[in-house]
């Protein structure tokens, strides 16, 4: 996503110094707290919020003292989501990932699990559903791929509209924005709408899924190590350090 970038060479890495970019940075290493694989972890919930939505965390805000502030504030403040385009089992997660206690969040094998979850019950493939110790019930994998399918169908319908909509607007260009302190619906302030056009450009969580799914299972061979499992989600999960 262009966000990762070298420490210099000749830098002495101090652990207490913080390295990133601001909306990905958990809030206790903001607080000045060492990295730990649980601040990687917040890291990748911001990652799937880009996944869901294709939109930076906080797009939009600048990323200054306030927001750091923010973010390490007790009211747990954090990018907002239209949840009627993404699956509820895949903001949870999430959310879980992004959750102010550390010891809160899932481990990287956990987030595996649950991603080899969601692509089995979504796909079906027989393959996958050996991978996890995770034991889901039907009932359950129904809801998962039903949730995934609803999300696609209204995600869909959503930039169907939005595209229209958009045309709609240059084949009619409105008259009367000479006074845009009187219209109520003029994005001339986009950084004070909280709810202007946050998810025209959306991805599909369903890719993220697949992406991972690949990783743990590349061309669809078996795979008997676990280790390796787990290394393949840990090495596509956090690739190289966000900076």
């Amino acid at each position: 996503m262009g966000l990762s970038g070298q420490v210099n060479d000749t830098d002495e890495i101090n652990k207490t110094k913080i390295y990133g970019v601001l909306p990905y940075v958990a809030p206790e290493v903001l607080n000045e707290k060492p990295y730990t694989q649980a601040s990687d972890i917040y890291s990748l919930g911001m990652i799937m919020y880009f996944i869901a939505t294709g939109r930076p965390p906080f797009d939009g805000r600048k990323h200054d003292e306030d927001l750091a502030n923010r973010i390490m504030s007790v009211d747990d403040f954090r990018p907002e989501i239209n949840e009627q385009i993404v699956p509820k089992c895949y903001i949870d997660l999430m959310k879980r990932c992004w959750d102010s206690n550390a010891d809160n969040r899932p481990s990287a094998t956990e987030v595996k699990e649950m991603i080899i979850v969601f692509y089995h019950s979504y796909t079906r493939h027989p393959e996958y559903k050996y991978l996890t110790e995770i034991e889901i019930e039907k009932e359950q994998s129904d809801e998962i791929k039903a949730q995934f399918e609803l999300a696609e169908l209204i995600r869909e319908e959503y930039t169907y509209y939005s595209s229209t909509n958009n045309d709609n607007q240059n084949n009619h260009p409105d008259h009367d924005n000479d006074d845009n302190n009187n219209d109520d619906d003029n994005n001339d302030d986009d950084n004070n709408d909280d709810n202007n056009n946050d998810d025209n450009d959306v991805s599909d969580p369903s890719a993220f899924v697949q992406a991972i799914a690949d990783e743990v299972v590349p061309n669809n061979n078996n795979v008997s190590d676990p280790l390796a499992i787990e290394q393949a989600i840990a090495d596509e999960i956090v690739p190289y350090n966000i900076g």
